[in-house]
């Protein structure tokens, strides 16, 4: 039986302050491991186009409007200042869809907390546009889904009181699974509530924005998607110390 160790590039990207590398047999610290291979993965480096390097076939993120390049929680981040007019955007795709089990993770930093849309799947025009959001207000993350054509956001988690800040990033990781949907905030328990349905959008997936919704002030980094795969709580831990190549952690 192999066994489990803390790796040398662990130890020394710790040290200095870089990303962490390493492969998925290897703990950390605080108990975490790494997760599977992303299907998508979109690590927000340079301009224009936000590119999948993920393990499955390319879903790139199209730019919309004016997005920045400041630094991020690893390498380059994208920044909206709250603007509906700028977000990033791909077609309707099975992958982003919570018909089926889907994990995804995300850094994301916030300049205002003003009730605001993340990330989101299908619009907020009507109830039959709506699919799911990630919409930060106040002082939590809610994670909000539509369970039909005519349900309105009947179903939503959060990350509890007083959660979130301006100022810092956080890690958030959502998903469905075994007909229930869950949020974590910073590796922490995942929070959960049954839904047994979800309606099925044609819309787009956006990032910093829900269409006919509101917009994200802030920045967000390191957005990774699992196909058929819940993240477990270790996995989610692990990734608070870890970031994905393109090849591996």
């Amino acid at each position: 039986m192999r066994l489990f160790v803390i790796s040398i590039a662990f130890l020394l990207s710790s040290a200095f302050g870089g990303p962490v590398i390493i492969d998925p047999f290897t703990t950390f610290p605080s108990g975490g491991i790494a997760p599977p291979s992303p299907d998508h993965y979109y690590e927000m480096e340079g301009v224009a186009t936000a590119t999948d390097n993920g393990t499955d076939t390319a879903i790139n993120l199209t730019e919309q409007g004016t997005i920045t390049e400041p630094t991020g929680k690893n390498g380059d981040a994208r920044e909206n200042s709250g603007s509906t007019s700028n977000y990033l955007w791909a077609v309707d795709n099975v992958d982003w869809e919570m018909q089926n089990d889907v994990s995804f993770s995300a850094w994301f930093y916030a300049d205002s907390l003003a009730d605001r849309e993340i990330f989101g799947k299908g619009t907020d025009f009507s109830d039959s546009a709506r699919g799911w959001r990630i919409r930060l207000n106040t002082d939590r993350v809610y994670f909000e889904l539509a369970s039909s054509s005519s349900s309105g956001w009947d179903k939503s988690v959060d990350t509890g009181a007083s959660s979130v800040s301006t100022g810092a990033w956080y890690h958030i990781a959502w998903g469905r699974a075994n007909n229930e949907i869950w949020i974590a905030l910073n590796g922490g328990t995942k929070t959960t509530v049954a839904a047994t349905t979800i309606n099925d959008t044609t819309g787009a997936f956006n990032a910093f924005r829900m269409q006919s919704g509101s917009a994200h002030d802030g920045k967000i980094d390191e957005v990774a998607i699992w196909n058929s795969h819940e993240l477990t709580d270790a996995e989610i831990d692990g990734l608070q110390s870890v970031f994905w190549n393109g090849s591996n952690w």
